[in-house]
C-alpha cells in the first residue's frame, strides 16, 4: 500500500501512495452517498481516534517567551508598504 501511483487531480498529475488513493476514492464514494463507503470511513476514523493518545495540557508560556513572541509578531505582521 506504500507504492506510489500517479493520479490526476484537477487536471494536474500527482503522485500519491496506493493507500492514500484508496482513502480518497472511498471518501469520494461516501460523499456521493454510498452507505457502505460512509460506514467504512466512519469505522476507520473511530479506530484511528481510539488509538490516538489523549491530548496533553500544554505548559504555560513564560513572560520571557511571551515577550519574544510579541516582538516577532510586531516585526513580521506589520503592514508592508508596496515597493515602487
Amino acid at each position: 500500500m506504500s507504492e506510489m501511483i500517479q493520479i490526476s487531480e484537477g487536471g494536474n498529475p500527482r503522485r500519491i501512495t496506493k493507500q492514500r488513493a484508496l482513502l480518497k476514492s472511498l471518501t469520494a464514494s461516501a460523499i456521493k452517498g454510498d452507505p457502505r463507503a460512509a460506514n467504512l470511513i466512519l469505522n476507520l476514523l473511530a479506530r484511528v481516534l481510539e488509538d490516538a493518545p489523549p491530548p496533553t495540557a500544554s505548559s504555560p508560556v513564560s513572560a520571557e517567551d511571551e515577550a519574544i513572541l510579541a516582538a516577532f509578531l510586531a516585526r513580521n505582521l506589520q503592514t508592508k508598504k508596496p515597493t515602487k
